[in-house]
This record gives structure tokens, C-alpha cells and sequence, in this order.
């Protein structure tokens, strides 16, 4: 399943901690999220909340993304 988050600019703790209970969820059920369109200061939130991205796999956009499933 691809998280895009082309388009948005800004993300609180309560938002970030909900898009990985959702990545979570998923690979739980077998299913690898892959995150798209994250910029440098939304990475920068989201490992200032505590998370850590590297265990996703990530692509610049839902393009590149699906290059490389296919």
C-alpha cells in the first residue's frame, strides 16, 4: 500500500503517531507500506516525534513507487 504525502506541508505528533499505527497495522497483516512524497522537514517531524523511517521503503512520488513494483 503506497502513503503519499505529496501535498502536505505540515504534520502534528497525534497525525504522525496515526500514519504509523496505520504502516504498522499493515505490515502486520503482510502488506509493506511504502512512503511517497515526503520532504526533508516532514522526515524531520516525524523523527522529532520519536519514529524512525528507515525500515519503509520510500520513493520521492507514486511514479516512482510503482516503477519499482512493477
Amino acid at each position: 500500500m503506497i502513503l503519499d504525502f505529496s501535498g502536505v506541508y505540515r504534520l502534528n505528533s497525534e497525525v504522525i503517531k496515526r500514519c504509523f499505527d496505520i504502516a504498522n497495522l499493515l505490515k502486520l497483516i503482510g502488506t509493506e507500506p511504502i512512503i511517497t512524497g515526503i520532504r526533508p522537514d516532514l522526515s524531520r517531524m516525524v523523527v522529532q516525534s520519536g519514529f524512525s523511517i528507515n525500515s519503509y521503503q520510500i520513493y520521492r512520488n507514486v511514479k516512482e513507487a510503482l516503477k519499482a513494483i512493477a
